[in-house]
């Protein structure tokens, strides 16, 4: 059997190997002249237990900060409809982020106490229920959180769609890419009887 330490390091290979995986599909990205997207909790420092390992803590995040257009943000799931805080952080080239976000890298103290820029606390102070042992069903309390809340999946639908706009060069058929957002006409529809019977005709002939 594994000792608990073993386990414990294996379990900081694995989570390294996936975090390198991230900034190898950031270079991809670049190289096919593709978008990006990276999601991971933010990095609030040290903890009564030490500070936690960190994807916004490895060298390759300065890194894809430079590249062209790349922005970093956080933001609290609660303001996107969560029933709790979740302090997040995304690294993306896209644009149209629209909500509630704050701008910027982790900041630390000296003692590598978390400055922001994230706030002390999101804007609804003993709001929210606790997210420990199960519910009148029986089902993990957790359970829902591992999955992005309605408004926070619109607020990234939201940036990707008008960000592929902005680089849509799909002009043929459908005018500008602005067009490609508007209703199109109906279809199927004859605006006199006139149009009616040529549609008969038409249809007769085939």
């Amino acid at each position: 059997m594994f000792s608990l330490n073993k386990i414990l390091v294996y379990g900081g290979i694995k989570g390294t190997s996936f975090a390198r995986k991230t900034w190898e599909l950031s270079d991809l990205a670049e190289e096919l002249d593709a978008r990006f997207l990276s999601e991971f909790p933010e990095d609030l420092g040290k903890t009564d237990t030490g500070v936690p390992a960190s994807l916004w803590q490895m060298q390759e995040f300065m890194k894809n900060l430079a590249k062209k257009n790349m922005k970093t943000f956080a933001l609290f799931q609660c303001e996107f409809g969560a029933k709790t805080p979740k302090p997040t952080r995304f690294l993306s080239d896209l644009d149209h982020f629209k909500g509630n976000i704050y701008e910027g890298v982790p900041e630390f103290d000296r003692e590598w106490k978390y400055k922001g820029p994230l706030p002390g606390g999101c804007p609804h102070p003993g709001q929210h229920d606790t997210l420990t042992g199960t519910d009148h069903e029986g089902k993990w309390k957790t359970a829902p959180a591992a999955h992005y809340p309605g408004q926070l999946c619109a607020f990234l639908a939201e940036a990707i769609y008008k960000s592929w706009l902005d680089a849509s060069s799909a002009t043929s058929g459908h005018g500008t890419p602005e067009a490609l957002a508007s209703p199109g006409p109906s279809i199927g529809r004859a605006s006199s009887q006139q149009e009616k019977g040529s549609d008969l005709k038409s249809l007769r002939s085939v």
